[in-house]
């Protein structure tokens, strides 16, 4: 009589499923595909219906296609496989990045007096998009941040980005860049108004390192703030433009303070 095969151990299927990504040899850009694949969510869950996990895979072909376009990969070739091991769902996407999308043309323009200022015209050359490279959303972002951030540290702090695009052509794989502000008026530096502290306006005044009328820079107010940290008289020190105040292209300074707990004070 033949053995019986009723206590042989077989794989539980469990409908588990691991998701993989082949072909992408950039770790970055393959673990931004793999986490927008939907797929990739059912590793942990074991109740999954195969309906379910097949709806699923179908979808992330399309997934890993909109993952990759922010590194300029408009024309992915992605082949998925489907199967069945060790009681788990094995699902894998093969892909052939295929020619990654450059800049044709990039348009910055800064209209005002930024225009000339040297600081805000540096800040865009050192991480200037050129026609030629591979464009990188990510290094687009970038840039745009950079110039906003320097503009308000220069004090134009009504610097407005009035356009800011990427048009691709997927047939030509080439992306036009469009980046432009309108600077505003450069602010300067009006009346420094402290609030909260234990010591009167004129004493405080001393650790004031500008006059009103000087043009503002962010580093200006980022010296006073440290000056007042470092007499070891407050606990928070907050400095601030207080912009709904400006007027004739002056902003007035409010400082807000917190005295630290001690109880003995020396200055002179």
């Amino acid at each position: 009589m033949p053995p019986s095969d009723a206590g042989a151990s077989e794989p539980k299927r469990t409908n588990r499923v691991f998701t993989t990504i082949t072909g992408i040899a950039d770790r970055a850009i393959r673990v931004n595909a793999l986490s927008g694949v939907e797929l990739r969510g059912l590793k942990r869950k074991q109740s999954a219906s195969e309906a379910q996990i097949r709806r699923l895979y179908r979808r992330a072909p399309k997934q890993i296609s909109i993952a990759l376009e922010p590194y300029g990969y408009y024309q992915p070739t992605i082949t998925p496989t489907l199967g069945f091991a060790d009681g788990k769902f094995l699902a894998n996407f093969a892909v052939d990045l295929g020619p990654r999308t450059l800049i044709k043309t990039v348009s910055f323009k800064l209209d005002g007096p930024a225009e000339l200022d040297l600081s805000v015209n540096k800040a865009w050359k050192k991480i200037a998009l050129k026609p030629g490279q591979p464009l990188d959303h990510a290094r687009y972002e970038a840039a745009k941040s950079e110039v906003q951030r320097v503009l308000l540290q220069r004090g134009y702090l009504d610097a407005e980005l009035i356009e800011h695009r990427v048009e691709v052509s997927r047939a030509k794989l080439s992306a036009d860049v469009f980046l432009s502000w309108n600077s505003g008026v450069r602010y300067a530096l009006g009346e420094t108004k402290f609030t909260g502290g234990q010591f009167s306006p004129e004493f405080l005044a001393r650790y004031v390192n500008y006059d009103p009328g000087d043009l503002y820079t962010q580093t200006r107010l980022l010296t006073l703030q440290q000056r007042l940290v470092d007499a070891d008289y407050f606990s928070v020190v907050e400095i601030s433009p207080e912009t709904d105040e400006a007027k004739d292209g002056t902003v007035p300074i409010s400082v807000e303070l917190v005295p630290a707990k001690r109880s003995i004070y020396t200055y002179g």
